[in-house]
């Protein structure tokens, strides 16, 4: 991770493949608070309601929050919380990438083989 006001990198030392709950915690903490931005979504995505019920019900029907997440990740509930406020403060990018392929089976998800 970067923070650009500082210039600073830091680690943010997760469990090997648990970025996805993560990510899902994240975003769980953005529809909960209701800062994610609700213009964007509405114009250029689609899904967003199907979404936005898995965050709440997850898998086995509990919600994708940072408890669920903290546990999977290893970092604490409260760094959680804070990182999901810290990225509305300002413009915030995450990238997704192939790094799925890097576990086992990974490849099928992109319908490679």
């Amino acid at each position: 991770l970067e923070d650009d006001t500082s210039g600073k990198n830091f680690w943010l030392p997760i469990v090997p493949n648990a970025d996805t709950a993560l990510l899902l915690a994240l975003c769980y903490c953005l529809l909960r608070d209701k800062t994610y931005n609700k213009e964007f979504i509405e114009r250029y995505t689609d899904g967003f309601s199907e979404f936005s019920d898995y965050l709440q019900t997850g898998i086995d029907g509990g919600p994708c929050s940072p408890q669920w997440a903290a546990n999977i990740c290893g970092i604490s509930i409260k760094y959680i919380e804070n990182l999901a406020k810290k990225i509305v403060k300002k413009r915030t990018f995450i990238a997704m990438n192939w790094s799925l392929q890097e576990q086992i089976m990974g490849s099928s998800h992109f319908g490679l083989q």
